[in-house]
């Protein structure tokens, strides 16, 4: 899978999105990630590719993340996409130069993708590649089940069979689509809701170390895939 392209296929998704929302839909907070709203998704996005392209290290990290948005607070969605529509471009190349190294920004953008088009009611991208990038970060879970001594978790969905750990009989199993465990693993899904999911064996050993990312402590839904 070439993650450049990934990349920029979501990146163009949004960008040709963002021009056509209007004031209210930029202006909605995003359960997801409740401190931001969809434009502040976007300064995130755009703000990332120019860190990227700054040369600063990590980042993805909060003091950057915070940053980015803030220093796009005034922006228009218009100087948003400007923005996005120059440093994208420059990324995309320095994944395809360090791939597979560098997928958390491919990552992100989709996983951001989702935040924000679901937080006005709409779907955009959830079966195109990133969905299978970031099903891949559930391999995250082979350490720390390693850590805590546990015997493998079997994942099914619709596209994958995985045992992941190193016993080759599972302790448990469980059975989500690939989008709700992409949501999961990216910490869009409450420890209970993937305790919810449909599992052979007792989930509670490992369904605090699916996520990948904090959990929220309340429920986030979000339209089935259609």
């Amino acid at each position: 899978m070439d993650l450049h392209l990934v990349y920029r296929d979501t990146r163009l998704r949004l960008l040709e999105l963002a021009p056509k929302l209007d004031s209210s839909h930029l202006a909605t907070m995003t359960p997801a990630c409740p401190a931001w709203s969809v434009k502040d998704i976007l300064a995130h996005l755009t703000g990332l590719a120019a860190d990227f392209e700054a040369g600063i290290e990590r980042p993805g990290r909060a003091e950057h993340t915070a940053r980015q948005v803030a220093e796009r607070a005034d922006w228009s969605v218009d100087q948003i996409c400007k923005e996005w529509m120059s440093t994208g471009p420059a990324l995309e190349r320095r994944i395809e130069a360090e791939s597979p190294r560098l997928r958390a920004p491919v990552i992100d953008v989709w996983t951001h993708e989702q935040d924000l088009t679901n937080a006005i009611g709409l779907q955009s991208g959830r079966t195109a590649p990133g969905l299978h990038v970031t099903l891949n970060v559930l391999w995250s879970m082979k350490q720390k089940l390693r850590d805590d001594g546990l015997t493998s978790l079997r994942v099914i969905t619709e596209d994958v069979d995985w045992n992941i750990g190193d016993t080759e009989l599972p302790g448990a199993t469980v059975r989500a689509t690939s989008y709700e465990l992409a949501r999961a693993v990216l910490g869009r899904r409450s420890i209970d809701q993937v305790r919810s999911y449909d599992w052979t064996g007792d989930p509670e050993p490992y369904a605090a170390l699916l996520p990948w990312f904090s959990p929220p402590t309340t429920a986030i839904e979000e339209p089935a895939t259609r």
